[in-house]
């Protein structure tokens, strides 16, 4: 998934335990209101309820860490700045400096010494 998809999930599923959260809190005020124990059906919903919401809760949670990579996947495209110069074309250009110059070199190194000793 992309990740506008990854966002739109992770506010629709955000949506659906916050739905599902009220509906069971509204079957137990229910029950609190009229001072009375839940009724059987009243139990199964609300046990239903919360199976629902732990299942809801752990979508969220494989939503939210693939979320998280396709994020830092976006921000590094988003910080790539290409490849840089090629460093043996950078050596070869400063050997090609190097042992081109009018000077006698470095002194250091064999091809200047060969050259020096001409």
């Amino acid at each position: 998934m992309n990740l506008k998809a990854l966002r739109q999930r992770d506010a629709e599923l955000r949506g659906e335990i916050a739905k599902a959260t009220k509906a069971r809190a509204a079957i137990g005020e229910a029950a609190l209101a009229e001072k009375r124990a839940l009724t059987d059906p009243e139990r199964e919903a609300f046990l239903k309820a919360g199976k629902d919401i732990e299942a809801l809760e752990a979508q969220l949670a494989d939503t939210a860490t693939l979320l998280a990579a396709a994020e830092a996947a976006n921000e590094a495209e988003r910080a790539y700045r290409g490849a840089t110069a090629d460093a043996d074309a950078q050596t070869a250009a400063a050997a090609a400096t190097h042992l081109n110059t009018p000077t006698a070199g470095c002194g250091a190194c064999a091809p200047c010494n060969a050259r020096n000793s001409l």
